[in-house]
């Protein structure tokens, strides 16, 4: 608790600071705008006045800037935490109701680490790292056929190039444990790999078992 409470009050220290900044940084154009448009309204040369219009115009677009990125600031501080152990205490209860935003500002004060590892093609294993040192970690693996698909690497190539046509296709999956059988069997094709016909094939006895894996 201690741990997420002083984590809780930098953040709160932090984003005051940079709204602080910001207000600043508008204050300070406005301040240039004035400045400005009194020159020009004391100026009789038209060569200047278009400059002066210029560094106006420059400076309204930077405050427009700063004005959308002090609107969303404030909508992120909006959402506003409550100490660790009122957030616990009703957190099986408030979740369901809670907005997209509060949760993961919520989730983002809890984790200290989450390392997103491919396992295979269709699996990707998630590992979560708590800021509470006695939550320790946890994971899941996570299935989907379309999981952890990545563009081909000259490596990658280089196996398939040595392998595809002469080696059983339990070999090649094994050097290339992030490829399913038919995303290799179409990069080969785009490398104008050729493969015997009835080349040895994953056993039956295992087929199921590593198909559903991989």
């Amino acid at each position: 608790m201690e741990q997420y409470d002083r984590k809780r009050s930098e953040e709160n220290a932090r984003k005051a600071g940079q709204l602080k900044s910001i207000e600043n940084s508008i204050h300070q154009i406005d301040e240039e705008q004035k400045n400005l448009a009194a020159r020009m309204g004391k100026t009789s040369s038209e060569k200047l006045q278009i400059m002066l219009e210029e560094q106006f115009e420059l400076l309204e677009a930077e405050r427009k800037k700063l004005m959308n990125t002090h609107e969303q600031l404030k909508a992120e501080n909006s959402v506003v935490l409550k100490k660790l152990e009122e957030e616990l205490r009703d957190l099986e209860q408030n979740w369901p109701r809670y907005p997209f935003e509060r949760r993961i500002t919520l989730i983002n004060f809890l984790i200290k680490k989450v390392v997103v590892d491919v396992a295979s093609p269709h699996w990707t294993r998630i590992e979560v790292e708590w800021l509470h040192s006695d939550w320790g970690c946890e994971y899941i693996y996570v299935f989907g056929y379309h999981r952890g698909q990545s563009l081909w690497c000259e490596e990658e190539d280089l196996v398939l190039i040595e392998l595809y046509g002469s080696a059983p296709k339990t070999d090649i999956m094994r050097r290339l444990p992030k490829r399913t059988w038919s995303s290799i069997h179409v990069r080969a094709q785009k490398l104008k790999l050729k493969r015997p016909q009835g080349k040895a094939g994953i056993q039956l006895a295992k087929g199921i078992i590593i198909w559903v894996f991989l």
